[in-house]
């Protein structure tokens, strides 16, 4: 289905439109989407369907006008019977640091067919190393996993937790699983050391089903100890498993209308318990040392 509809794409920005069909500003928007998937064209069309303007919704920020900007990727995201949607990742500088090479890192934007852009969830359109996109429900249903911490360095009450956010590729951006993955720390320098927990996704099937595990990181590069698996429900359509608590480590938060609000009970919570970290996981310093000139 996605291939028909990139064809048609291509046919109508080639052929132009019917007088009837559509106007000469919606083939021109349609005309730059197709352009994307033409790796002479896009960082060109790109910075040209910013220029326009478009959104579908009401976005936190509106992208700064460009003449061009290198793209890395463009991901085609099937919808079904309806036209596909783009992620557009943007190549250097816009590519965190510690993964110069992986091609879905770094800024992206998501435009539909007709030239608009989506808000994405929670403004959220930097990807790090700890994030990922990747078929969830069967290999024609992609999501971004957003893995980022919520906190507050208000006084007396400072405080990190992270939260995985699995978010399908559509235009409603919502979650399908929100979970708190690992104690909370507690001040910058508790923060610095590291958190306690991370996340993976393991396709054991082969079938485009991945499940998703959390747990207390083991070592240095980051393999963890699942704790806590869930999988996506075709019969349900949702992800399945825990709901967790704050004694457990972890907790189920998809559904409540503030994840910031729930990430903060999580964290007084789980700040009266005897041990508030997780004693057995090997905690990744995330803070870097700065040496000053003389």
């Amino acid at each position: 289905m996605v291939i028909v509809w990139v064809l048609a794409a291509l046919l109508n920005a080639d052929a132009g439109a019917s007088p009837t069909s559509a106007s000469s500003a919606e083939v021109a928007a349609r005309t730059l989407v197709a352009d994307l998937l033409r790796p002479e064209r896009r960082d060109r069309a790109v910075c040209r369907l910013i220029g326009l303007g478009r959104y579908r919704g009401h976005p936190c920020d509106r992208e700064k006008p460009c003449s061009t900007r290198r793209v890395n990727e463009v991901i085609v995201a099937s919808q079904g019977l309806g036209p596909p949607l783009y992620a557009v990742f943007l190549a250097f500088p816009f590519i965190p640091e510690e993964d110069p090479h992986r091609k879905t890192s770094g800024a992206f934007l998501l435009f539909d067919s007709d030239g608009f852009m989506i808000p994405i969830f929670e403004a959220a359109n930097m990807l790090k190393a700890d994030d990922a996109v990747f078929a969830y429900a069967g290999w024609n249903h992609l999501a971004v996993a957003h893995f980022f911490p919520y906190g507050s360095s208000g006084a007396g009450q400072k405080w990190t937790t992270q939260v995985l956010h699995i978010v399908p590729i559509d235009a409603r951006q919502k979650s399908v699983l929100s979970v708190i993955v690992g104690p909370s720390t507690y001040g910058l320098d508790d923060e610095c050391k590291g958190f306690y927990w991370s996340w993976r996704y393991r396709d054991l099937k082969g079938d485009g089903f991945p499940q998703i595990e959390i747990g207390p990181v083991t070592n240095s590069k980051g393999e963890i100890s699942p704790r806590a698996t869930y999988r996506w429900s075709e019969a349900s359509k949702a992800y399945v498993g825990p709901q967790g608590s704050p004694a457990e480590g972890f907790q189920r938060i998809d559904g409540q209308r503030s994840p910031w609000a729930a990430a903060e009970a999580f964290a007084l919570k789980r700040k009266k318990l005897a041990e508030p970290g997780d004693p057995i996981a090997v905690r990744r310093p995330s803070c870097r040392s700065v040496r000053l000139s003389p």
